[in-house]
């Protein structure tokens, strides 16, 4: 039976061009006659008043009705320009970064800490940010532009280390991983569409993350896929 009819998804920003385009292109490729409409934002929407089929979201979430399945697990890295290291105070350890200008993602009244790991050690560093802002891709920017140090997933910014406008920095020292998941409705079977997307999700997401991660650090195989209840 043809497969037809719209897919509704919200996702973060700076995920849609890396990981979920990708993800997406695959999919329409084998089920043309669908349709994918697509809402970017930061806020956890509420998938029946906002109808909204599936919402991707990092990290830990509040409580919640919904069910999800994990698709990836990946790190932040600390990154900036070759010519910013270049012209900046030494850095070696993770106290080495208050003499630093910082970038990061916040919103308005975030309190930033960088929680960074090397063997046995951790370092829970207070980042007061020169530059904060909700969107990855205006870090981005302003790291390669050599504003400072930035904390950016590495599955956004690998374009600009594998072109060596940006470099690793403190590249012994790691953040936690995140779990990238797909949260769905419960109260009613999904619609063939839905479950279709969410095993091509399952089924492709690491492949697509592996291809931008590759020269960042080795890609570690998430827990084997299965349907959680969110806690």
């Amino acid at each position: 039976v043809e497969v037809t009819g719209t897919l509704r998804l919200a996702a973060p920003p700076s995920l849609s061009d890396v990981l979920l385009i990708p993800l997406v292109d695959g999919f329409l490729r084998r089920y043309p006659k669908v349709a994918v409409k697509v809402l970017v934002t930061d806020r956890h929407l509420d998938l029946v008043q906002d109808e909204v089929d599936i919402s991707l979201r990092v990290g830990l979430q509040p409580a919640t009705s919904l069910v999800f399945r994990r698709l990836l697990r990946y790190r932040h890295v600390l990154v900036a320009a070759p010519a910013y290291v270049a012209g900046a105070e030494t850095l070696d350890e993770p106290a080495d970064l208050k003499r630093h200008r910082l970038l990061g993602f916040t919103k308005w009244f975030d309190e930033t800490i960088w929680k960074l790991s090397k063997g046995s050690r951790t370092e829970r560093v207070p980042a007061k940010l020169w530059l904060g802002i909700n969107d990855y891709a205006g870090v981005i920017r302003a790291a390669v532009a050599g504003m400072g140090v930035a904390e950016i997933p590495s599955i956004v910014c690998q374009p600009e280390l594998s072109n060596g406008h940006l470099v690793p920095v403190l590249a012994d020292w790691r953040f936690d991983e995140v779990d990238l998941s797909a949260y769905y409705l419960t109260r009613r079977h999904p619609s063939r569409i839905v479950e279709l997307f969410l095993g091509h999700c399952v089924a492709h997401a690491e492949k697509v993350s592996r291809s931008v991660t590759s020269s960042v650090e080795p890609s570690r195989p998430s827990t084997k896929n299965r349907k959680v209840r969110a806690r």
